[in-house]
């Protein structure tokens, strides 16, 4: 009797140690909110499934930089979307047929889940993307049963919400509103709080009506409409950000005009703007040279953004990548892109257009003409004709 008892209570334990994720779990929550070091840091990333692909690992980057990431030793990390990528939107870039989408799923989380989160050993808490959210019960199965979810440290308030919910014209009851519009409420008269954290997936912002709206195109998918923030959560934080400095973070970008099947040719990896005292940030991961993450450390209150590259020792300034910066790096981009193949004999691999036929036979006609083969086959044959034509005057004598 005694024996099934703990038999049965240890079937119980390992049902829910594996039907409750350790990303946003409350033990990880309480955690981070009890830190109570003078200095303490948090890691942010965006995208890690990295480059669009057929692939159910996560990106290279992530998989073999963990080692770099520990090094920067932060308190916790936020996955800020697109953990994953046949969830969603992603399922149908390659027409992945609806019934083998959640053996998908389930195989992209358990790779990320084997080499990623049970190798970091820090606190993760994760807010969806559109490609981690097949559907609500699969996401808090494997990404944790909090989407929505805010705490404090010390002088800081953290706010991590759902960006498609909060921006979605088919949810009635807009709940991503409601707890972003009370939280801010109640940490603009907290005098203790000195800095107010958002932590998002999509850009909500470029679709506010001011100069961030030039963003939209750079990153993964610009928000080109989301009343709810700009008709509310914008005006309050304008009122908040008097008093408080605010922080919005956001995840989706990296692969700027990807086509599937092609590799991009450049990227969109990292974003920083100010504005009085709201402060924006992107990053994201692509599969390229230039990928990252953001260690954010806080002293007393004092916030401080370090970039780090998975690949060089050093990456410029956080306020280099500016709107200024990415203007004239877009502006100029065909021009160096040429020169950069001129230079180096290197041709970016580009998806060609289907010929028509006049150009197939042209082509071929061509190509026919560019080869050593012809020339030769030319060569062998008049040989042949006149070995065989000595031969006929020889034998008809």
């Amino acid at each position: 009797m005694k024996f099934l008892r703990i038999f049965y209570i240890l079937i119980l334990f390992l049902i829910f140690s594996k039907a409750y994720s350790d990303i946003n779990s409350q033990e990880s929550i309480n955690k981070i909110r009890n830190l109570n070091d003078q200095i303490y840091s948090f890691s942010v990333f965006g995208h890690i499934y990295g480059s669009p692909s057929a692939s159910v690992f996560p990106s290279a980057s992530i998989l073999s930089g963990t080692e770099k990431i520990k090094d920067y030793r932060p308190n916790f990390l936020v996955l800020l979307g697109d953990t994953i990528q046949h969830g969603n939107s992603g399922s149908n870039i390659f027409n992945i047929d609806n019934n083998r989408v959640q053996k998908f799923n389930d195989a992209q989380f358990e790779t990320f889940e084997e080499l990623f989160l049970n190798k970091i050993n820090i606190p993760v808490l994760h807010v969806p993307g559109n490609h981690d959210y097949p559907d609500e019960e699969w996401y808090k199965f494997n990404f944790g049963y909090n989407s929505n979810i805010n705490f404090e440290i010390q002088s800081e308030a953290f706010i991590l919400f759902n960006s498609m919910n909060l921006c979605s014209k088919e949810i009635e009851t807009n709940l991503e509103e409601k707890f972003i519009l009370e939280n801010l409420e109640i940490y603009k008269n907290n005098s203790s709080i000195k800095n107010i954290f958002l932590l998002m997936h999509q850009a909500i912002f470029t679709s506010e009506d001011s100069e961030l709206k030039d963003i939209r195109t750079w990153v993964n998918g610009g928000v080109s409409s989301c009343p709810s923030y700009n008709n509310k959560v914008l005006p309050l934080l304008n009122e908040v950000q008097e008093k408080k400095n605010i922080f919005l973070i956001a995840g989706d970008t990296g692969c700027k005009g990807y086509t599937a099947g092609a590799s991009p040719t450049d990227t969109f990896p990292l974003f920083y703007h100010e504005r009085q005292n709201i402060k924006y940030l992107v990053t994201g991961i692509c599969e390229n040279i230039n990928d990252n993450f953001v260690n954010i450390i806080i002293n007393e209150g004092v916030v401080d953004f370090e970039p780090v590259s998975f690949v060089y020792d050093k990456i410029r300034n956080i306020e280099t990548f500016n709107l200024a910066f990415w203007k004239q790096h877009f502006s100029s981009w065909d021009q160096k892109q040429l020169k950069f193949e001129q230079d180096y004999k290197f041709e970016v691999f580009k998806k060609a257009k289907p010929l028509s036929k006049i150009e197939k036979i042209i082509k071929l006609i061509t190509d026919i003409f560019k080869s050593k083969k012809f020339y030769a086959g030319i060569i062998f044959s008049f040989i042949i004709i006149f070995f065989i034509r000595r031969f006929s005057l020889i034998f008809s004598k």
